[in-house]
């Protein structure tokens, strides 16, 4: 059951507090009998005549704060069952942060588990702030489609294939009216689409090149975001090792996010000039599969010399970067794939690594981050690491050795991309999944990179 915006009478009444506006509370001395100081995430509820109260601390210095405030505040009502929450907030961005925070921390996957009928989880069935309604409506609806997109990553393999994404796709451009357009796997080798065809073609389920299409009334040159769907990663004849590749269900985050940008553009009624494109495939190993030596053609003519077959996620992503510059003609790309594990050495859970083409556009897109508390973090491009890449055989090969990988990889992709136009590549292989954050669970999709997608969408 998904949070709704809904007053009632008997909400349970929210307050954030710093231990220094504690003191400011008739009743400080109460609470503190009660064991609160307004620390970080500490919780109290209070009856104040026939009114609940619940204080948060709320002092910790990070900007996501009110985020982790909302979610304490979430998981308390919920324990304590509370059908309705009323938050009482100081500022527009406070609000937006505690819904997205408690909309998020509200996420259950229930989809393939049943419910235990004894002891059924208690859901809270909406949310209001006193003041500050259209931050926290906004809020809520971000969270919201995070939440979508949290999902699709947390379904198995053998239910989100590349078949249902393009469904997904489908039934978002019935819904909120954009363009859809789907190109399968044979078809997308008559384009000229071999890098993306070569993966698809390895699995008994069909690849899918999935295109969404957004437009305002002014049709500008569209944003162009790209994500990478790969449904399942086994590695391909380059197999990966057994232990903990069920969690290569999450292969497909940065397609999710891709529709969960499109979904949030949807639920909010923004008209925009963007594109979103998700190759979508499984790779896996079979007497059809890539065979480490196999040179591949993509879209824009380049050969490509498969050195790795694990190293799949760029050759889906190259031939829609190529179609999608060549078909729509972008003002700018943005492309985002859980790529590299070295990205997972490199910055660990707290930071999407990015490369790019333009500085300026990185310090663009970073800024339009953080203000929703996304880090981006810019790894070098410098033109010494594109020699890895070079092959004997072929125009280029698809990984550049153990060194630099994330780097590389990102450089891979940059050759698919026009010079003139602005591209940021967000590596999200250490955020898209097991986030860490009071508003996550210890296990399961985040979302990562929805939240970067509307900031850049809102301001177009």
């Amino acid at each position: 059951m998904s949070l709704v915006f809904e007053t009632h009478p008997d909400a349970l009444r929210v307050t954030l507090l710093s231990p220094a506006q504690l003191e400011g509370i008739s009743h400080a001395q109460e609470l503190k009998r009660l064991g609160f100081f307004a620390k970080p995430k500490e919780s109290v509820i209070y009856k104040n005549g026939s009114d609940y109260l619940l204080y948060v601390g709320c002092d910790e210095k990070s900007s996501d704060r009110f985020m982790v405030a909302g979610a304490v505040a979430l998981k308390v009502a919920r324990k304590a069952r509370f059908s309705h929450m009323a938050f009482s907030v100081d500022s527009g961005e406070a609000a937006r942060d505690c819904a997205m925070g408690a909309v998020l921390a509200s996420y259950t996957y229930t989809r393939t588990r049943s419910v235990d009928e004894k002891d059924p989880q208690w859901q809270v069935q909406g949310l209001f702030c006193t003041s500050h309604e259209t931050d926290f409506q906004e809020g809520m609806a971000i969270a919201a489609s995070m939440n979508f997109t949290r999902e699709l990553g947390d379904l198995p393999g053998n239910i989100v294939t590349p078949a249902s994404l393009a469904q997904t796709a489908t039934q978002l451009a019935q819904q909120f009216g954009f363009e859809c357009t789907v190109i399968d796997q044979e078809e997308a080798a008559k384009l000229g689409m071999g890098a993306f065809y070569s993966v698809a073609k390895g699995s008994a389920q069909p690849g899918k090149m999935i295109i969404l299409r957004n437009t305002s009334p002014e049709k500008k040159a569209p944003l162009m975001l790209v994500g990478k769907g790969l449904t399942f990663d086994t590695g391909g004849i380059s197999i990966k090792p057994s232990a903990s590749m069920e969690e290569m269900k999450y292969d497909m985050c940065g397609g999710a996010a891709v529709l969960g940008a499109f979904h949030l553009m949807g639920s909010l009624g923004i008209r925009k000039d963007v594109v979103g494109i998700v190759p979508a495939a499984e790779n896996m190993p079979s007497g059809t599969a890539n065979k480490p030596g196999d040179i591949v053609t993509a879209c824009n003519g380049k050969t490509i010399e498969v050195i790795n077959t694990d190293a799949e996620g760029r050759l889906i992503l190259c031939d829609a970067l190529a179609h999608g510059t060549k078909t729509y003609q972008p003002s700018a790309i943005v492309d985002i794939a859980t790529l590299t594990g070295a990205c997972v050495v490199a910055l660990g859970s707290h930071a999407i690594g990015v490369i790019s083409n333009n500085d300026e556009y990185v310090r663009e897109v970073t800024a339009k981050g953080a203000t929703l508390h996304e880090r981006l973090w810019q790894l070098p491009a410098y033109a010494e690491y594109d020699e890895q890449l070079k092959s004997d055989f072929a125009d280029m090969q698809n990984v550049g050795g153990k060194e630099a990988g994330t780097i590389t990889a990102g450089l891979f992709l940059q050759k698919f991309v026009p010079e003139n136009t602005p591209w940021v590549h967000l590596d999200v292989a250490g955020t898209a999944w097991d986030g860490k954050k009071e508003y996550f669970h210890k296990k399961g999709a985040t979302g990562s990179g929805v939240r970067t997608f509307y900031a850049l969408i809102k301001d177009l």
